[in-house]
C-alpha cells in the first residue's frame, strides 16, 4: 500500500489544525506520505491548494462510494478527530476497509477505537503527528496487525448483528 492517509469527514472542524500538523510533523519525516481530504467544501481551500500540494495534501471533491472504497483500499489509515460525533460511521467504514483510525478518542470514538488495536488515540496534534510518523515508518508486520484488527473489529457492526440487537 502507498503511504496514503485519509480525511473523509464532511465537517472541517479540526481540519486546519490537522493540515498544520501534517506540514510541521508528518511531511518532514515522510515526504512520500500523502493526505487525501474528502468530503469538505473544496472552495474553502481553493486559494491554498497549490501550497498544500507541496506537502502532498490533496483535496478531492465528493466521490462515489466505489471510488472512495478504491482509495481506502490503497491507504494505510484515516484521521478522524471525532469532535462532535454520535456514532462515527466514517471511522467504522474505514475500519471495515482495514484502515486504523487516528483520533483524539472523543465522543463515540472512545468506544469504537481501541488504542494500539484498531487505531491510535492521541491527546493533541503533536502527539497525533508523532503517532502518524511512528505508524507510517513501522514494520509491515505491525501495519498488517492494525489492518487485521481494524477489519475484524468492524465485523462487530454487521447488518445482521445490528438488526438483531435492535430487534431484541
Amino acid at each position: 500500500r502507498k503511504k496514503i492517509i485519509i480525511w473523509s469527514v464532511q465537517r472541517n472542524r479540526g481540519l486546519q489544525d490537522t493540515l498544520d500538523m501534517w506540514i510541521k510533523f508528518v511531511y518532514p519525516k515522510n515526504k512520500d506520505a500523502m493526505l487525501y481530504i474528502f468530503g469538505i467544501n473544496k472552495k474553502d481551500y481553493s486559494q491554498k491548494i497549490s501550497f498544500y500540494k507541496r506537502y502532498n495534501i490533496f483535496f478531492l471533491d465528493r466521490v462515489s462510494k466505489i471510488k472512495l472504497r478504491n482509495v481506502y483500499s490503497k491507504s494505510l489509515g484515516m484521521i478522524y478527530l471525532g469532535y462532535d460525533e454520535t456514532f462515527c460511521l466514517n471511522a467504522l467504514e474505514g475500519n471495515s476497509c482495514g484502515l486504523p483510525v487516528f483520533t483524539f478518542g472523543k465522543t463515540a470514538l472512545d468506544e469504537l477505537i481501541h488504542d494500539k488495536k484498531n487505531g491510535l488515540i492521541s491527546n493533541d496534534f503533536s502527539q497525533l503527528g508523532f503517532n502518524l510518523n511512528k505508524f507510517l515508518n513501522s514494520d509491515l508486520a505491525i501495519r498488517k496487525r492494525y489492518i487485521k484488527n481494524s477489519y475484524n473489529y468492524s465485523k462487530k457492526y454487521t447488518l445482521d448483528k445490528i438488526a438483531n440487537h435492535w430487534i431484541k
